[in-house]
């Protein structure tokens, strides 16, 4: 039975929230004006970027005497345009975020609101189109999808496709694109292997971002792969992705230990990611995207070919530990 009295305790109470919800708001708002001089500061590293390509280009044409190449001020078609997206950075504030929340709510919840502030910030610099790979139906698909939507909030347009060759034509495409491809990097019902396209060494060859959700739920792990034509750059607690195309099958057996002979030399764990037919993925513990990485010298070393052979075809933040986990 409502009283005068828990009319009034739950008026008091109310008030309270309102009053939250206005530094919320302020915050929000002043967060929101960070991210316009930091889109500021990027537009003018862009435009510096671009000013030292074409007067290279300008010097490189005089000194080949090809006065048509002064006239080419475009970037050359095998840039990949520059993108909003910054998984490592995201990573290290959600982080910081899980260690100073002593809130009852659920992290899961936390991070979500985190994900839209994220996600407003990257629509504020230009914003990006997404192409989510999910094939099949029932709770596969719904898990790529949700966790799609997680990652890049309510604002941010998803386009299904259908097959994982489009969703790489749109990463290759002219405007900044991500990909979100499914968990499973076993191949699809239709034997595609969307991470092939990972192995490239071209700089349009997408990359693989992140692992989603970054904070998981009790029971969940990885159901989807965050991808883009993007630097690889670490957030300080990372795993990292070598791709080799072996040109003929391997046995698990030889791969097994050969992982071996190079977790003993490099004193970290590198472990079998994905294998099919004709290209395998390795994941080893921390950030090894440098190209005269020790550690792709030893696994290049332990499977006996060339570094150059051996691609780094992701870099991504290990996710946060699910309650209970």
């Amino acid at each position: 039975m409502r009283t005068p009295e828990a009319d009034s305790a739950m008026a008091a109470v109310r008030a309270q929230i309102d009053a939250v919800d206005d530094r919320i708001l302020a915050a929000i708002q002043e967060r929101a004006r960070l991210v316009e001089q930091v889109r500021a500061l990027k537009a003018a590293q862009a435009a510096s970027q671009t000013a030292r390509e074409q007067a290279a280009r300008e010097q490189a044409a005089r000194e080949s005497e090809n006065p048509t190449a002064l006239q080419n001020g475009a970037a050359p078609p095998s840039t990949p345009p520059s993108t909003p997206l910054r998984p490592a950075r995201e990573a290290q504030i959600l982080r910081r975020i899980a260690r100073l929340s002593s809130s009852p709510m659920p992290f899961g919840g936390t991070a979500a609101i985190w994900h839209e502030l994220i996600a407003s910030s990257v629509v504020m610099q230009g914003g990006l189109t997404v192409s989510v790979y999910a094939p099949g139906e029932g709770p596969e698909r719904d898990r790529v999808w949700k966790a799609a939507r997680t990652r890049f909030g309510a604002l941010t347009p998803l386009t299904g496709r259908s097959s994982a060759g489009r969703m790489i034509q749109d990463l290759q495409g002219p405007e900044p694109a991500a990909g979100v491809a499914p968990g499973d990097l076993s191949p699809d019902s239709h034997g595609e292997v969307w991470w092939r396209a990972c192995l490239d060494s071209s700089p349009l060859a997408p990359k693989i971002l992140a692992a989603l959700p970054f904070a998981p739920e009790a029971g969940e792990g990885i159901d989807a792969w965050l991808l883009a034509a993007a630097p690889l750059e670490p957030s300080g607690d990372d795993v990292t992705l070598f791709g080799l195309r072996t040109g003929a099958p391997i046995s698990r057996a030889q791969i097994s230990a050969r992982l071996a002979r190079a977790t003993e030399a490099l004193g970290i764990e590198a472990r079998l990611a994905a294998l099919v037919p004709d290209a395998l993925l390795i994941a080893c513990e921390g950030a090894h995207a440098d190209p005269h990485s020790p550690v792709k010298a030893a696994l290049a070393e332990a499977f006996d070919i060339d570094p150059q052979d051996l691609t780094t075809a992701g870099l991504y933040a290990r996710p946060l530990p699910p309650p209970g986990g």
